[in-house]
């Protein structure tokens, strides 16, 4: 895959510990989303684009966080406009991904000939190489204690071996 387009809140609601975060922090719930498609990113080395509905009267707006491409829609259009006019700019390139369980996105994505993966499937994907990821860096902690000689000597020479 060279390039991942992402239906933002149909993912967020596809990640239980986002989701909870909606009604209270929206922010952090997009912030926490982008921290992990950054760390995706960085480990299957694709671009990522995802796209958010934006709130009324606000212009659309395209932002860079992390190195992860950023739209917010124009109220009163939908995320879902955007996320099609995407499709269409990207549809002749090869390798380009659509994630979204919205089946209008869906059905759009293969229509121009776009690999799909609905969200709840793409969030296995995404939690897994979070969870591989931390995995690998306590076991790194876990064995990282190895002493030099001149360490293990002095040890030895405290206790009297």
């Amino acid at each position: 895959m060279k390039k991942i387009i992402i239906d933002g809140y149909n993912l967020i609601h596809s990640i239980p510990k986002l989701k909870n975060k909606l009604n209270s922090d929206l922010e952090s719930a997009r912030n926490d989303l982008t921290d992990m498609l950054f760390r995706y990113k960085n480990k299957k080395k694709v671009d990522i684009t995802v796209v958010f509905d934006g709130r009324a009267g606000s212009i659309e707006s395209k932002d860079r966080k992390k190195g992860i491409v950023v739209y917010f829609s124009h109220a009163p259009e939908k995320a879902d406009q955007v996320i099609k006019r995407l499709i269409d700019k990207n549809e002749k390139e090869k390798g380009v991904m659509v994630v979204s369980s919205d089946r209008e996105i869906f059905d759009y994505a293969k229509m121009c000939g776009l690999k799909r993966v609905r969200s709840d499937n793409f969030t296995d994907k995404l939690l897994s190489l979070q969870t591989k990821s931390s995995t690998s860096k306590r076991n790194k902690k876990k064995t990282d204690h190895t002493m030099s000689n001149e360490e293990l000597q002095g040890w030895m020479d405290l206790f009297g071996e």
